[in-house]
């Protein structure tokens, strides 16, 4: 397949995604790991993610980015903030999942998850359970679409390119913001 080297002529890296890529939290931009990957391979690292944004933002943000034509790589790291954008239905699903696989009946965890409204993180009078499960559907494959969509046009521009897309990381796990009654979702 393809070889990356400094010897090529493009000499460009270049990351489109969120937080993860942008990031978020880190002082010095060189320890992003697009600058990291950037180096490895002795490319220009370009960073153009945006913390906060979802796959949609990211598709706006290629078609605005002329340089693409110019990378031998091109990272893309999203989709956190398209499941953290509909908590309320990713988290009421987990805390029905996880109540359900503990012998609770279904009506009775229902219930129990629509009266639930902790300020700010979750809502569970906004549930609908009778289409939990096409709207937890219709959140990955709008995501899936859109980073389809995302590596299509950015082919549109620069058929040579690698291209790389991160794995999409749980945002919810470990954060106890989004714990709700002890259940990490």
């Amino acid at each position: 397949p393809h070889q990356l080297s400094a010897s090529q002529e493009k000499k460009l890296c270049i990351a489109f995604g969120d937080s993860i890529a942008s990031g978020y939290g880190i002082d010095n931009v060189n320890q992003t790991y697009p600058a990291i990957i950037a180096k490895k391979f002795g490319l220009y690292c370009e960073n153009n993610a945006v913390s906060g944004d979802k796959s949609a933002d990211m598709l706006n943000v290629i078609s605005n980015t002329p340089s693409v034509k110019d990378a031998a790589l091109i990272t893309i790291s999203i989709g956190g903030n398209d499941l953290i954008a509909s908590k309320d239905i990713v988290l009421a699903k987990a805390v029905s999942d996880k109540m359900g696989a503990m012998g609770l009946p279904s009506q009775s965890v229902q219930k129990f998850i629509k009266e639930i409204n902790i300020s700010g993180v979750f809502n569970g009078a906004n549930i609908n359970f009778e289409t939990i499960d096409a709207d937890m559907e219709n959140i990955f494959s709008s995501l899936q679409k859109n980073i389809e969509d995302g590596v299509k046009l950015l082919r549109s521009v620069n058929e040579d390119a690698v291209i790389i897309v991160q794995t999409l990381y749980n945002p919810y796990l470990g954060n106890p913001e989004y714990q709700i009654f002890g259940f990490d979702v």
